[in-house]
């Protein structure tokens, strides 16, 4: 089984409700917004659960972890991190 995180670093849907609410978010409201300091590294997360993996920056690496992602014999997890919106 392969666990893909899509990693944008941030609480998006949060920052789409405040505008549907009309607030606009600035300063310390969008700092709550944004998981990038610290950023959470999916990749360690899973190594300490005992699962492999690894972090993809281009479609290049994407595909390259997935392949070995499909050849592992157990759980594994690609972290693909995602341009911020």
């Amino acid at each position: 089984m392969t666990t893909v995180v899509c990693a944008n670093r941030r609480y998006r849907i949060l920052g789409l409700e405040l505008q549907r609410a009309g607030v606009e978010a600035g300063g310390a409201t969008r700092r709550l917004l944004e998981l990038a300091e610290p950023a959470i590294s999916w990749v360690d997360v899973a190594r300490g659960f005992g699962v492999p993996g690894e972090r993809a920056e281009t479609a290049e690496d994407l595909e390259a972890a997935l392949a070995r992602a499909a050849a592992s014999d157990g759980p594994y997890l690609v972290e693909a991190l995602l341009p911020p919106s």
